[in-house]
């Protein structure tokens, strides 16, 4: 079975091909080509992305260890990381820069406008600035969306649909994450419609998650909504561990979450 997450780093591995087209002939005879990554999760928490993204390399010709190497880093869902590390990933001097999430993909775009850049999982490119349009990015940045905004109002919906007694939820939001602010946001007109009362909650830390559960336990809460955002992605586990715990069912934008 093909889940979400490899599709989409696969794919990623396929927006780099016009990219790497010009070195394809001659990849063994040139000197190894470099990939500055930056993700928001942890090493752990990233394992099926890097092999998804490995398999689509090895799909265009492109061997780990022979044609390319992969500098990476990792946030490990702390917000104020991202630029330390996005600096020492343009201080190794990378040929392409790969970036997963809204806050890579921005630093990445902030402090170079000549590297070539990739990105997964950024919920909304035109507004972050990434792009000139969906259809026309422009620039040096490209890759993929996973439209996690415009999807909100259907995930209430499916919320509903699976618990119709289901009428105040919580939405755990990372205030420093411009994407998973924005799904938040995007709520409140579906929510209205459909009679829902939403509560955001804030989330900075992994220690936020517990007391988020019990803040909603104390509100009389019946669901949960976590929006996209690398400290959400990488409590998944806490996430899931405190939904069973207090019986509250919880909906999200990516396969992890789920598996």
């Amino acid at each position: 079975m093909i889940t979400r997450r490899k599709l989409v780093m696969a794919a990623g591995a396929g927006a780099l091909a016009p990219l790497l087209l010009p070195f394809a002939c001659l990849a063994q005879q040139q000197r190894m080509r470099r990939i500055g990554y930056l993700s928001g999760v942890n090493f752990d928490n990233d394992t099926g992305r890097r092999a998804a993204f490995r398999d689509g390399m090895a799909a265009l010709g492109w061997v780990e260890g022979r044609d390319y190497v992969i500098d990476a880093r990792y946030a490990d869902g702390a917000a104020q990381a991202h630029a330390g590390l996005a600096d020492e990933l343009l201080a190794a001097r990378p040929d392409l820069l790969l970036a997963t999430g809204d806050a890579s993909a921005s630093l990445f775009a902030d402090r170079t406008k000549i590297l070539p850049i990739v990105f997964t999982f950024v919920s909304d490119p035109v507004g972050a600035g990434l792009a000139a349009s969906l259809q026309r990015p422009g620039g040096n940045v490209t890759g993929l969306t996973s439209l996690a905004r415009e999807l909100t109002a259907k995930r209430l919906q499916l919320l509903q649909e699976a618990f119709p007694r289901v009428a105040n939820v919580v939405v755990l939001v990372d205030p420093t994450n411009r994407g998973s602010v924005a799904e938040a946001k995007e709520m409140e007109v579906p929510a209205a419609r459909l009679k829902i009362r939403v509560t955001p909650i804030e989330v900075r830390q992994a220690a936020d998650i517990e007391a988020a559960f019990k803040r909603g336990a104390a509100l009389g809460v019946q669901a949960y909504i976590v929006t996209q955002a690398g400290i959400l992605s990488n409590q998944r586990q806490a996430i899931a561990d405190l939904s069973r715990r207090f019986k509250v069912p919880a909906i999200a934008p990516i396969t992890e979450h789920v598996e």
